[in-house]
Order: structure tokens, then C-alpha cells, then sequence
């Protein structure tokens, strides 16, 4: 039966643990963690769906199918939270023990389990879901302490209701056993099924917190780490690639701007247009050193971005031309061969230098390696969105 109230799991929880792990590369990069990501993949995901499922069938089943399915996504719930306990903490939750939900499970003469009997909350539960879906066929004792040695019980069907105390919120079970020719119906209230899954699910709390405190821990090993200033701009944004390789932190933007500060043009208009970028770069770099030292990568990226922004007012074509000359040529020459994509990328570059660059830079496709045209290129594009923002500011 579908359910349109109140969620009854708090997907919030989820969405948290999922930002928590998603806000550090920790979880992906260091082996120590490294270990456990697709594991936390694989029981988000899961719970995703899980949760979703059950937050839309909360209320009493009505069917057969109906019980079986909640069952499904009730183990997938309960299984996907121990698995990933066991694994970051080497050990079962303290959950394992407790006897609470189905100690007044029942059959029609009464109260089923008593102080020598009862199992834990977790091990009716697996009882509950292999007679139900997983092995209706044969459930032997193992470790049930409610089943006799060498009895072996099987289950032709599953209850949505019953005429006993509680009716209308009974689930159960049909029981054969070869140890009684009598059959046995057992029975425990749905609601308590539902809250027994609530707690297993509220121990995402606890990932949580294992999540940032391993975050907060790293950072502050991380940011024992400075950058080494006052040494050139070049030996500066090499110490910080080194250090954001540390990190396992990418560092495109800066492998730009080094490579736009190591590069020479011996004539004009390229010395006086690639200088002037060079100084912008240089001016932040200050800026660049302070947001590694304090791990606020997003902003390097900000205060970079200038390297890639664009004049508003390109030729037709323009973006895609531009696509091709980043995507297809490579820094150094290769052989060029007629149909490759290097041999595209170069035409393209020719094209936009004449419908656009040529206005600030000075562009010899036969002599220069292609790292140089590239720079050249992005410069004429830095210059050009520069002059539009000052006319802009002059209107």
C-alpha cells in the first residue's frame, strides 16, 4: 500500500552522509579510506532507493507481494548499515544485542518466546526475512535459539493480518516444521518491524560523524604543510602543485599558469600582450598561496578563471573552434598526419587567429611549438575580454 504522509526514514540523514563524504577527496584518494569507498558507494545508492521505497509503502501492507517487498528493502536497509559498520569500525553495532522488538511475537496460543528461547532483535529478523523471501524452503536452527537441533522449518506463505490481539497491525508467518505435524502461525506487529528498522537506519548518525571527524582530522595534517613564498612565482606554483599532489587535489589551472610563466616570445605584439597576462597571474599568487594554506581549493579556481573567460563578442563558430585547439593539439608538434585530429585542431586555430587573435598577437603556425600557440591564443582572448569590459564600464 503506497504512503503519501510524513516520511517515516528522515532522508535527510542520508542526503547528509552523502554531502559529508562527497565534501572531502579523502574517501577516494588515501588508502586508508580508499578501501571502504565503493562500499559506501554501493550502501548509499542502496539506501537511496531503499528508502525511497519503504517512505512510499509505510503504511500496513495489503498483499503478499506487498510484505515481501518491504522485507526486501527492509534487509537491504538493515544489512547495508552492519556491512558498513563492520567495516569501519571492525565490529558489529551494539544494536546486535538488543531484544526488544520482537520478544512478544506470538502464535494463536500465545507468547512464543520466554527468557531461554528468545532471540536477539537481529536474528528474528534474518528468521523473518529467510522464511518470508530468502530460503522458504528449509531454515535449519543456526544460532536461533527458538528452533530445536536438526529441526528444519519451511514457509508456504506470509500473513498481512491475523485474528489475534494487535489485529490490525499483525504480520506473520505460516510455519511447517518436521519436528510437529501440527503447523505453527507466527506473528509480531508491524509497527514494531518499523521501528526496528528506524534504529538500525538512525546509526547513519554515527558515519556521519566518523566521516568529519576523519576529515577535520586530515586537514589539520594538511594545513601543518605551507606554501614556500618569496622565491619567484615559478618555484612558488611548483611548491604548491607538489603540495596539492599531497593533497591528491588537481592543479590544471595552475599547471596553466606555470606554463604561461615559463614560456618566452622574443617579439612584439606577443612580449608586451603575454607579459601582461604573466603580471596578472603574478598578482595573484599571493591570493593563490593563502587559499592552500587554509585548503580552499573552489577559490583558486575563482581567482584563475580569468585564464579561461571569454569575450562576449566572438565570430560564429568561435567556441567551437576554440574546442578543438585546446582538445586536439597537444604542446609539442607531433606528425600531423591529413584526417588526424591534430591536423583538425591546427585548422581551426589558423581559423580563429584570422577571424579574431590576430587583432592582439602574432601567430607563425610554422615555426611555433603548439604550447606557444595555445598561449598566444589564450592571451589575444584574456586582452580581448579586457578591452570589452572597459568599454562596458565607459558607456
Amino acid at each position: 500500500m503506497k504512503h503519501t504522509n510524513t516520511e517515516f526514514f528522515n532522508t535527510s540523514l542520508l542526503k547528509r552522509f552523502r554531502e559529508v563524504i562527497n565534501s572531502s577527496n579523502i574517501f577516494h584518494t588515501i588508502p586508508e579510506y580508499k578501501c571502504l569507498w565503493n562500499l559506501i558507494c554501493v550502501v548509499m545508492d542502496r539506501l537511496d532507493s531503499s528508502v525511497k521505497y519503504l517512505n512510499a509503502h509505510i503504511d500496513h501492507p495489503t498483499s503478499e507481494d506487498d510484505l515481501i517487498l518491504f522485507l526486501v528493502h527492509a534487509t537491504i536497509i538493515k544489512d547495508g548499515i552492519y556491512k558498513l559498520h563492520e567495516n569501519v569500525y571492525k565490529t558489529k553495532p551494539n544494536t546486535i544485542d538488543s531484544r526488544k522488538w520482537f520478544k512478544e511475537a506470538r502464535d494463536i496460543k500465545g507468547p512464543i518466546f520466554n527468557k531461554e528461547n528468545c532471540p536477539t532483535d537481529d536474528v528474528f529478523f534474518e528468521y523473518l526475512r529467510a522464511m518470508a523471501f530468502a530460503h522458504p524452503f528449509e531454515v535449519s536452527k543456526r544460532g536461533r535459539p527458538f528452533i530445536e537441533q536438526n529441526e528444519i522449518q519451511c514457509s508456504p506463505w506470509v500473513f498481512t493480518h491475523s485474528v489475534l490481539p494487535w489485529e490490525e497491525d499483525a504480520i506473520g508467518l505460516r510455519v511447517y516444521t518436521n519436528k510437529r505435524d501440527e503447523t505453527q502461525s507466527i506473528f509480531i506487529q508491524f509497527k514494531n518491524l518499523k521501528e526496528y528498522l528506524k534504529e538500525r537506519y538512525l546509526l547513519l548518525e554515527v558515519f556521519i560523524k566518523w566521516g568529519l571527524e576523519k576529515i577535520s582530522q586530515q586537514n589539520k595534517k594538511w594545513m601543518k604543510t605551507k606554501v614556500e613564498r618569496g622565491k619567484g612565482a615559478l618555484i612558488t606554483l611548483s611548491n604548491i602543485c607538489e603540495i596539492m599532489d599531497e593533497r591528491y587535489v588537481s592543479h590544471y589551472a595552475i599547471d596553466d599558469a606555470i606554463a604561461i610563466l615559463r614560456t618566452q616570445f622574443d617579439s612584439e605584439p606577443n612580449i608586451s600582450v603575454v607579459n601582461h597576462v604573466k603580471d596578472m597571474i603574478t598578482q595573484k599568487i599571493p591570493s593563490i598561496c593563502d587559499c592552500v594554506d587554509t585548503l580552499n581549493y573552489a577559490e583558486i579556481d575563482n581567482l584563475l578563471n580569468f585564464l579561461y573567460e571569454r569575450p562576449s563578442g566572438l565570430h560564429n563558430h568561435a567556441h567551437y573552434e576554440l574546442e578543438k585547439i585546446f582538445d586536439y593539439l597537444e604542446d609539442e608538434r607531433g606528425d600531423c598526419l591529413p584526417g588526424s585530429d591534430e591536423e583538425w585542431g591546427l585548422i581551426q586555430a589558423v581559423n580563429f587567429y584570422n577571424a579574431y587573435a590576430n587583432r592582439f598577437v602574432a601567430i607563425d603556425f610554422q615555426k611555433m611549438s603548439y604550447l606557444e600557440i595555445k598561449i598566444l591564443i589564450r592571451s589575444a582572448l584574456i586582452i580581448g575580454r579586457e578591452r570589452e569590459d572597459s568599454i562596458s564600464k565607459s558607456i
